[in-house]
């Protein structure tokens, strides 16, 4: 008579270790927290997440910068209209000589005011409204291509056509008004300019931190262990688990009755 009972020790033997694998998962997902056979798709979404914080960094500076010039730029236009204001007064043929220098004094440190605004306007080093033809791209998304381009205009009395205005008399002052005028028209389409940037640039934002939700959500969603299911595992694993073992016994007591019949 032939007994194979080896067979039947190793199947036993592999049901265990079987058994104990399933409960080593079940425990370190019930202990983590998180489906550990998706960590490498939550190593992409963390990927994709710290792009998108990167870019969301790079579009509140680009904001930052362009509030900076818009501010400035604000400066220039109060000192501009100003300007204006003494060269309408100053073409008033009430006054004096002595009047219109002392208006002119006030025109030309106005003048001296702007040039000082434009000189001294920069974000991280950039000089925003002193040089003609700058602009900066700012990469908003976590593509290539996925830029916007924020061009700054020069706002110097030089640039802006005042530079040798003056009120001194009513036919500088009538010139004064006219460059003023010309001066101020540049410098609202500047503002215009820096307005449509920065609608731009909160979009950008609220897509970035929109597609950072949804990724965030997901993350959750796919990462989180369900407890209710990995207990349902669990329970069902440790019936495995205990079958097995008792399978392996009966195995131990078929091969010790054997040996003793030999």
């Amino acid at each position: 008579m032939n007994f194979s009972i080896n067979g039947f020790s190793n199947t036993g033997a592999q049901a265990i270790e079987k058994a104990q694998d399933s409960l080593r998962r079940d425990f370190a997902q019930l202990s983590s927290g998180y489906l550990l056979e998706q960590s490498g798709q939550a190593a992409q979404r963390s990927a994709a997440v710290n792009s998108l914080s990167a870019a969301a960094r790079n579009t509140n500076d680009g904001l930052s910068m362009v509030s900076t010039a818009s501010s400035s730029l604000g400066q220039v236009t109060s000192a501009l209209q100003q300007m204006r204001e003494l060269a309408v007064q100053s073409q008033n043929g009430t006054l004096s000589d002595s009047d219109r220098a002392n208006l002119n004094q006030q025109f030309s440190a106005l003048r001296s005011e702007i040039d000082q605004v434009a000189n001294n306007t920069s974000f991280n080093g950039k000089q925003l409204l002193s040089s003609t033809g700058n602009s900066v791209s700012l990469q908003v998304g976590t593509d290539s291509g996925q830029q916007t381009t924020v061009s700054f205009s020069s706002a110097t009395t030089s640039d802006l056509g005042v530079a040798a205005s003056s009120v001194a008399d009513t036919a500088s002052a009538s010139a004064a008004v006219d460059a003023i005028d010309n001066a101020l028209s540049n410098v609202s389409a500047q503002q215009a300019s820096f307005g449509a940037s920065q609608s731009r640039l909160q979009i950008a934002g609220d897509n970035i931190s929109s597609q950072a939700s949804q990724i965030a959500a997901q993350q959750a969603r796919t990462d989180d262990a369900n407890i209710a299911q990995a207990s349902a595992r669990l329970a069902a694993d440790r019936i495995r688990f205990q079958a097995a073992v008792a399978v392996q016994a009966q195995a131990n007591l078929m091969s010790q009755a054997v040996n003793k019949l030999l």
